[in-house]
């Protein structure tokens, strides 16, 4: 007999993950571009969850695992501010009194002396509250507590810098890891209130925060905190097809149900397939898909299984436990 020079192509009947029958079947839809097997690769025969960046296919839920470890300090915004720091009688006035009371922008003073007909030679700063606007300006208009009139100051007034009450940044200090959704972030403490941000991830890890409201009132930087919730997991989004397109290259290499990462695949959501399932499986059943690695058991409709999410496959024609049995979106009256 002859040495096999030649291989075939099309797989016998039966094998796990191909076509069971001719009844109309339909794939998942990608996105931008075809599906993809994930990182690790993806078991065919199995089923599959979009992850996501709604290409990549894996045998796992995304979003199911709670990242930790990210942390992030709040900076607050800085304005520049004025406080008068000294003051000059530019007109001088009439019918002004020792102690009077004068309020010009930016502050009041006192008149300390006067001259002849009450006009003023000198006035004492009062008060001098910070604000935003500069108030120094050649001959300053003044009101007075008392009956003189035409008093105009000079003011020399000192720029500094002060919080604006605003959360003005968030910086990520430590990324964490295991991040498989935007996680939340929540800005407490240091005074005021509104301030809230947003998280970025990457790679699992968050890689940025940005403010969307920067709040008011703080007079201290904020507490910045990045939480996950768990994300219940959905029902899967399709079988794992197997359409035979990462071949056996050489002669040494081995079989595997495993699509490399990378190689496009087709997730079927309608169909008749064969299958293998973990547990013994009747006609009728229902199919329910792993969260762990994809791999199928049977239950009745609505069963509660621990570990797995029930399918919209039935069992058409079932099997002992560890036998290619075939499921079905069609046949399983």
């Amino acid at each position: 007999m002859p040495f096999q020079n030649q291989v075939y192509q099309e797989p016998a009947y039966g094998v796990p993950g191909t076509y069971a029958s001719n009844n109309p079947s339909a794939s998942v839809l990608a996105g931008e571009g075809a599906l993809v097997a994930g990182t690790g690769g993806c078991t065919i025969a199995a089923f599959g969850w979009i992850q996501g960046d709604g290409q990549t296919v894996l045998n796992a839920p995304p979003g199911t695992s709670v990242g930790s470890g990210a942390t992030a300090t709040a900076t607050l915004g800085t304005e520049v501010i004025y406080t008068v720091s000294a003051l000059a009688v530019n007109a001088a006035g009439t019918g002004y009194a020792v102690d009077d009371t004068v309020t010009f922008t930016g502050g009041t003073a006192t008149v300390s002396t006067i001259g002849t007909g009450g006009a003023v030679t000198a006035v004492t700063l009062k008060t001098s509250p910070a604000q935003t606007t500069d108030p120094a300006a050649t001959g300053v208009a003044t009101t007075t507590s008392g009956s003189g009139t035409g008093l105009t100051l000079d003011v020399t007034a000192t720029p500094g810098t002060s919080s604006n009450g605003a959360v003005a940044s968030v910086t990520v200090s430590a990324g964490g890891s295991g991040y498989t959704a935007v996680p939340t972030v929540t800005i407490s403490g240091g005074g005021g209130t509104g301030a809230t941000a947003t998280a970025t991830i990457y790679g699992g890890a968050v890689t940025g925060v940005t403010v969307t409201d920067g709040g008011s009132g703080y007079t201290s930087a904020p507490t910045v905190t990045i939480t996950q919730e768990a994300v219940t997991p959905g029902a899967p989004d399709g079988f794992v097809f197997n359409d035979r397109s990462a071949w056996i290259a050489d002669i040494y290499d081995e079989a595997t149900m495993v699509m490399p990462q990378g190689y496009m695949l087709d997730l079927k959501a309608q169909g008749d397939y064969f299958a293998v399932s973990t547990t013994a499986s009747t006609r009728g059943q229902k199919v329910f898909a792993s969260t762990t690695d994809g791999t199928i058991s049977t239950a009745a409709a609505g069963s509660t299984v621990s570990g797995s999410l029930e399918t919209e496959f039935y069992v058409a024609i079932g099997g002992n436990a560890g036998e290619t049995i075939t499921i079905s979106t069609w046949d399983h009256n």
